[in-house]
């Protein structure tokens, strides 16, 4: 959960109803308040005009309720040059477009934002057609290069001894990535070769040069990076004892679990060591409230990093209304009963008559992750390691984020992740092709107030599936 400053828990009204009306004729008036189309009766294909009314609807509602418009708009995103194109292909097309088919196109054309929380449900007939757009994720090769004298040098490897000791000189197409990974000596700088992308790129084509000056091609695949979720029945955490202590935090513990208990107080045994590191891959619900409560165990330091705002506007109160119709219908989480579902419609019904009333066009709220430390607890001297991946919930993103913050302090892993998750976005009907949109409203900043990307923070050093605990272990005791 997000903490405001207080320290209360900052809770986000959710979900609601409304049925928009073609661009021409926008009525966000009090009396416009209608219930979704949700019966699947979408037509089949659109015709020019359709296509046109809708891509205008798109546009306005992310203009109006994006979080993220502005600021790309402001990094060189050409919105209104980005419909127009999409426009102009979908209606200069040969056949007018199957309605999935521009849901599709859709999601494509928005690729470039990289959040996942950008979405689109189409309801036709029996069928449920989704789509939405990837964040991005690393794409590795298996061939890691060291750094020599300004150039690239292929490491010996099993699988392409053909290349071994060759340098890099280019790739094709010109996407290739060269991730950071721990070397054998902390002066080594060595790295992996892949491509960062919210897709399944194609293979590589890459140029090899060996000492005598002759080059040839060499085409390989791509894996992706993908890392694993923790089971909520597995263990809590595991500490690995040495000269550098290794803890590892699964999960949440209950109240009255002995293993809690062991947690803390192997928080209190580590206090006197210089060096920490903390996995946290996989620890996808960890909370907060519970490494906060471990943390006091360890240090009397106070910290403030995760920042979020959140935009309200007249129309977003109102996607949220459609979004608690979508969950009365569709919704499987058991812990959120029908009865709440109809108190969230109430409380943003009260909302959007209180910004109605008072003219109010937009309004943002910003929470933000603060830690107090325990006074009698030591002070903070420690150099941080955490190591995560993109299933990264909100003590995870707390710990990645303090280990930008803090000096002498590295991320590990892979990139942590969309956050916040699991909270409610907005969700708009288009005019036409019946399109049930889902816009987050929601801005993710750093401890500098710095916009982080919807794939979350990017690690210091990657780690791919060859490489292991040793290998962190060793590039901490290289510190």
């Amino acid at each position: 959960m997000l903490i405001h400053q207080s320290r209360k828990i900052f809770i986000i009204l959710v979900s609601g109803a409304l049925l928009l009306c073609p661009v021409s004729s926008f009525a966000l008036s009090e009396g416009a308040l209608e219930a979704v189309d949700l019966s699947g009766n979408a037509p089949p294909f659109l015709e020019a005009e359709q296509v046109r009314s809708d891509l205008q609807v798109t546009h306005w509602l992310l203009k109006h309720n994006y979080g993220r418009y502005l600021l790309l708009q402001e990094n060189g995103t050409d919105w209104e040059g980005l419909f127009r194109k999409l426009e102009e292909e979908l209606i200069n097309s040969a056949n007018p477009p199957l309605t999935h088919h521009f849901l599709k196109r859709l999601m494509e054309a928005l690729s470039f934002t990289e959040d996942p929380q950008l979405r689109g449900d189409l309801l036709l007939g029996k069928r449920h057609y989704l789509h939405q757009v990837e964040p991005k994720a690393a794409f590795y090769s298996g061939i890691q290069l060291v750094l020599q004298e300004g150039r690239h040098r292929v490491q010996p490897n099993l699988d392409f001894p053909e290349i071994a000791d060759h340098f890099l000189l280019e790739c094709r197409p010109k996407l290739e990535q060269l991730f950071p990974v721990i070397g054998d000596r902390i002066e080594e700088q060595r790295f992996m070769l892949g491509m960062l992308g919210t897709l399944k790129p194609s293979p590589l084509d890459c140029v090899f040069e060996n000492e005598l000056g002759i080059s040839g091609n060499l085409q390989f695949g791509l894996s992706l990076n993908r890392g694993t979720r923790n089971r909520p029945d597995g263990p809590m955490f595991r500490v690995i004892e040495g000269h550098i202590p290794y803890v590892l935090w699964y999960r949440n513990g209950r109240d009255g679990e002995q293993a809690t208990v062991n947690f803390f107080k192997a928080a209190r045994k580590l206090r006197r060591y210089r060096t920490l590191v903390l996995d946290v891959r996989g620890n996808h619900n960890g909370s907060f409230r519970f490494i906060e409560k471990w943390l006091r165990e360890l240090t009397s330091k106070n910290w403030e990093n995760v920042i979020v705002r959140e935009k309200q506007t007249i129309p977003m109160l109102r996607g949220l209304l459609n979004r608690t119709q979508w969950d009365l219908r569709f919704s499987s989480n058991p812990l959120v009963s029908r009865e709440m579902l109809e108190q969230r419609r109430l409380q943003l019904r009260a909302l959007l008559e209180h910004f109605q009333e008072n003219e109010i066009a937009e309004k943002w709220i910003e929470t933000k992750f603060l830690f107090k430390g325990n006074p009698e607890a030591p002070e903070w001297n420690k150099r941080l390691i955490v190591v995560a991946n993109e299933h990264c919930g909100d003590g995870c993103q707390f710990l990645a984020a303090l280990a930008r913050q803090e000096p002498d302090s590295y991320l590990i892993g892979s990139m942590t992740g969309p956050f916040p998750s699991g909270f409610t976005v907005p969700l708009f009907q288009l005019p036409h092709s019946r399109i049930l949109l889902s816009i987050n409203q929601r801005l993710h900043l750093d401890h500098e107030e710095t916009p982080v990307a919807p794939s979350g923070y990017q690690p210091d050093y990657w780690l791919f599936p060859e490489m292991s605990i040793q290998d962190v272990l060793r590039f901490a005791g290289s510190l």
